[in-house]
């Protein structure tokens, strides 16, 4: 694993981490994970955003550069960092997902040149959609009691608002549109980990517990490459 600590020391670190997953007499079978939290697949503006501020405390955005992780990937899974946008940017991260889309898109079509780049976008590529965080998780039933319908209201409200959290739902709606209209397979988190506020980190519901509901996602991914 590389781990470095991101520009100007706010303590924030950057990460790139491979591990091999199995082997078998042809090849080692690798997974790896490049922290990029705006999927940005641009080395000048990842360098120049990386921390935009001079102050040591300041937040720092976590932008790894991972143009040759991809150009190496046989399959690519898409996730953003936990972050609200409003006003211009909304419209912002729409263009820059749909330049990332474009991009991947080309280099799988060079790499596989039988595809077209819709077949290397449907059956290459995964799009995982933010999962929901619930204020209050380590208090709640698990599972849910309530159907969503019933939870969304709360997810929405100000009650929810710590860190953005009740923006999330209307964003991951928004980059869905997005990504199915690019013919990327859309991943849906959101409802199903609403409805699951056990196995979060104590103290911290935006992060999960190892195991947990994030080893059924990887559990999803392999059903649907296989």
């Amino acid at each position: 694993m590389l781990a470095r600590v991101a520009p100007r020391g706010s303590g924030s670190q950057e990460v790139d981490m491979s591990v091999t997953l199995c082997t078998d007499d042809a090849q080692n079978i690798t997974a790896r994970f490049v922290r990029n939290e705006l999927l940005w697949f641009d080395e000048d503006a990842n360098a120049r955003t990386r921390h935009p501020y001079k102050k040591p405390v300041a937040a720092a955005l976590i932008l790894c550069d991972w143009q040759n992780a991809a150009r190496t990937a046989n399959l690519v899974v898409l996730n953003r960092g936990y972050h609200a946008t409003r006003g211009a940017n909304v419209t912002r991260r729409e263009q820059e997902l749909n330049a990332t889309i474009g991009f991947l898109g080309l280099l799988f079509t060079s790499r596989y040149p039988s595809s077209v780049q819709g077949d290397a976008l449907k059956t290459r590529i995964v799009y995982r959609g933010t999962h929901a965080s619930v204020k209050g998780c380590a208090n709640r039933a698990d599972p849910e009691t309530d159907g969503y319908d019933q939870l969304a209201p709360r997810l929405r409200s100000k009650y929810n608002a710590q860190y953005n959290w009740n923006q999330i739902e209307a964003h991951a709606n928004r980059d869905r549109e997005t990504i199915e209209k690019l013919g990327v397979p859309y991943m849906d988190t959101y409802i199903a980990s609403a409805l699951r506020p056990g196995g979060r980190m104590r103290g911290s519901c935006n992060h999960f517990c190892l195991p947990g509901p994030i080893d059924d996602w990887a559990r999803l991914l392999l059903l649907h490459w296989t």
